[in-house]
């Protein structure tokens, strides 16, 4: 499915990304993804600032990065144009994982089983 859709991508931007599956009527990938969320970034910001601590991510840490999916877990993908990263249910800083992936290569790579990750479901 992704492979398919990064033809039609014009730029890298996660924004154009979400775009895309939102037009292509795609909200969820395997039932495990959930995509295009209703207030997916203002709960994200609120989880953050409840549960603030030195070990938990600070909106301000995150500032360059949109918010791409979410898991059934609760874990967070977020992305730039150039990176993911994958923040899990916790909000742990120490526990996520960085990937220097567009949001798309990243999904492909998910896909298509290719991806090392402790926390996303392959």
């Amino acid at each position: 499915m992704f492979k398919e859709l990064e033809t039609e991508l014009k730029t890298a931007e996660p924004k154009d990304f979400l775009t895309l599956l939102k037009e292509k009527e795609i909200s969820d990938y395997k039932g495990y993804l959930l995509f295009n969320l209703t207030n997916i970034e203002s709960n994200f910001y609120q989880n953050l600032e409840f549960l603030k601590d030195d070990d938990i991510w600070l909106q301000e840490e995150l500032k360059d990065y949109a918010i791409v999916a979410q898991t059934i877990d609760n874990d967070y993908v977020l992305a730039t144009d150039t990176s993911v990263l994958v923040i899990p249910y916790s909000l742990n800083k120490k526990d996520s994982e960085f990937f220097e992936l567009s949001s798309i290569d990243f999904f492909i790579q998910l896909e298509e089983k290719n991806l090392n990750s402790n926390i996303l479901a392959s």
